[in-house]
């Protein structure tokens, strides 16, 4: 890994990659130039669109294998949580359920009688109650805590044990 680290090939590898991850913020920089509109949608395009998986693809073949495994293993322990799980009370475990599955029912009660709930509320009060439930569904599931999380990663696994 190290003699592959000082060659050109892993060197412009890895700038590419950096520069795909950092090319969409040069959007903000297209309306400063003062371009056509139809010349600024395209490179609008690009550094959106086009642009950051280009260079993320080449950056990759580049770098090779042993770089990308590195970044990525940067990644998860940069997001991994370092602190022992502690089990939830009985009484925070409920209040989670409450929330989680209260929320989506109320949500899927709501998009039935949207017609008469946009009508009493107004269209922006409809849209905000679901956003809040939205919020509530997403507060739920911290609330539950990280066993609920691995349960509820189980359901889409198929050879669960």
């Amino acid at each position: 890994m190290t003699k592959q680290k000082t060659t050109i090939r892993y060197k412009t590898g890895i700038f590419l990659i950096v520069l795909g991850c950092i090319l969409p913020l040069g959007t903000f920089l297209v309306p400063m130039f003062h371009l056509s509109a139809s010349y600024s949608a395209t490179l609008i395009g690009f550094f959106l669109v086009g642009g950051p998986e280009l260079f993320l693809i080449l950056g990759a073949a580049l770098a090779g294998k042993e770089a990308i495994t590195a970044i990525k293993q940067k990644i998860k322990d940069w997001f991994r949580v370092k602190r022992p799980v502690k089990p939830v009370g009985k009484v925070q475990y409920k209040v989670g359920l409450w929330l989680f599955f209260g929320s989506i029912v109320i949500s899927w009660l709501a998009t039935y009688f949207a017609p008469r709930l946009i009508l009493i509320l107004g269209n922006r009060a409809y849209l905000l109650t679901h956003f809040i439930l939205d919020l509530i569904t997403i507060t739920g599931f911290f609330v539950l805590g990280e066993s609920f999380w691995e349960k509820f990663k189980k359901l889409f696994i198929w050879e669960c044990q």
